[in-house]
């Protein structure tokens, strides 16, 4: 029989029915042992008691069968009691012996099945130590198949978890080749576009170029034809008067590139201005380029022109003081909302 097969509820209930079995059996032997010694002493004891009353009995006898005699055959009515006395006890002793000698085989034959059963004891023990360490065996079996068990579905599961972080990883690669390929294909747009605005700047650069050579070309016509600007001091003075107890503050002066006219005249402003108590963000003019060229030469700018600053109105009123008709315009090198940048470009 394989008890390898057999479940842990039927190796449980075949265990507890063997020591119980065995439990029983050893009582049983132990229960025949005492009624054994105990028979076996009691009939000794009747034996004894059997043979003390014979003796007895045949003494009485003998005295009896003395005094019942006659005196003149005394000898004779002796040697007949004797010889009587002798025969009963020789068939007495004779019975006896036959007890004695049945008792003996019964005694022999009981000690024999004492023997036999204590054998059998021995035997049932050894049966049930070797169940016990069989017993133990398959526990100890079972215990290995069972942790032999845990550990294949532990890396079972070990397994099922790496499996389902590499899919997760898979999962995760192809979605970040995915995202790769869409900031790739973004970045060849970006990078198209980037070249045509490229194209379109450097176009505009030639035209720009080819525009700027024309306006330098005709600010040194205008230049040879009016002569260079400035500020003279009655113009400085009615400059100061009309900007007197208003609000100052930043300005820029931005000069028209590389020109010597823009760039003197926006150094004359820039003095004015600080002299009527503005502040200079830069000490000199910037230079800045541009294409358009209102008839005064000059234009001022701030970050917002919906919402200018307080001192805004003063450098447009202190340039009509002047009688400079000044443009609005979109800054170019200022980069503070407080700032008010002024532009000076050659005249048309």
């Amino acid at each position: 029989m394989n008890l390898q097969s057999l479940s842990d509820h039927v190796l449980s209930t075949v265990n507890h029915t063997a020591t119980v079995i065995g439990v029983v059996a050893a009582a049983f032997v132990l229960v025949c042992l005492c009624l054994m010694y105990l028979s076996g002493t009691e009939l000794t004891g009747r034996i004894r008691a059997r043979s003390e009353a014979t003796k007895s009995e045949s003494t009485t006898l003998f005295a009896r069968e003395r005094l019942s005699a006659a005196p003149g055959n005394e000898a004779e009515a002796l040697h007949a009691q004797a010889t009587a006395h002798a025969q009963a006890a020789a068939a007495r002793m004779a019975q006896l012996e036959t007890e004695l000698a049945a008792a003996r085989r019964s005694r022999e034959m009981e000690d024999s099945k004492v023997a036999q059963l204590e054998s059998q004891l021995t035997d049932t023990r050894r049966a049930e130590e070797t169940k016990t360490s069989r017993l133990a065996q398959l526990e100890g079996e079972l215990a290995t198949a069972r942790q032999t068990d845990e550990a294949k579905n532990s890396r079972v599961s070990q397994l099922e978890t790496a499996l389902n972080e590499a899919k997760n990883s898979g999962e995760t690669k192809t979605s970040q080749l995915v995202r790769m390929e869409a900031e790739l294909k973004s970045v060849r747009q970006a990078a198209e576009e980037k070249a045509a605005r490229l194209a379109v700047i450097e176009t505009e650069l030639k035209i720009a170029q080819t525009s700027a050579d024309q306006a330098q070309a005709e600010t040194r016509r205008i230049e040879s034809t009016q002569g260079p600007r400035s500020v003279t001091p009655p113009e400085r003075a009615q400059f100061l008067d009309a900007v007197r107890g208003m609000a100052t503050g930043k300005v820029l002066v931005s000069a028209f590139f590389e020109n010597k006219e823009t760039h003197a005249f926006g150094a004359d402003l820039l003095a004015l201005f600080k002299l009527a108590g503005f502040e200079a963000v830069e000490r000199t003019p910037v230079n800045f380029f541009t294409t358009s060229r209102p008839s005064s030469g000059i234009r001022i700018g701030c970050r917002d022109l919906t919402n200018p600053p307080a001192h805004f109105a003063t450098v447009r009123k202190g340039f009509e003081a002047l009688g400079l008709d000044v443009a609005n315009t979109s800054i170019v090198n200022a980069a503070e909302n407080d700032v008010v940048e002024i532009q000076i470009t050659p005249r048309q």
